[in-house]
């Protein structure tokens, strides 16, 4: 039992020490889509049809292109990549003395071993 509290308190020992390195993530992700028919260009008055509506003046249509086809926009890729690097600096000394306070207890849970 003495020796696994020891194994314990190292692994809690270099967990309080990576609070000193900085921290990376990243995240990448694919999507195929495609617009809706009833979707933004719809609220522009242009119809899955391609017909256009009046303006609210009545006087012309509108000049936006119609929607290709009665299912919407033509299917797209979309790919996204995103990287994030942080690092806490350590002005008060709060992660350098998490790592002497681990550091004491896995000596204490050696010499109790």
């Amino acid at each position: 039992a003495a020796s696994a509290r020891l194994r314990q308190s190292r692994a809690e020992q270099r967990i309080a020490g990576a609070e000193e390195y900085p921290t990376l993530s990243g995240a990448a992700s694919y999507d195929r889509e495609r617009g809706s028919p009833n979707g933004i260009l719809s609220l522009l008055g242009v119809t899955p049809t391609g017909s256009q509506t009046q303006s609210a003046s009545g006087s012309a249509p509108l000049g936006v292109a119609p929607l290709p086809g009665a299912k919407g926009s033509p299917a797209y890729d979309l790919y996204q990549f995103g990287f994030d690097a942080s690092w806490e600096l350590d002005f008060w000394g709060r992660a350098r003395r998490g790592v002497e306070a681990a550091s004491a207890l896995s000596d204490a849970s050696y010499e109790d071993r």
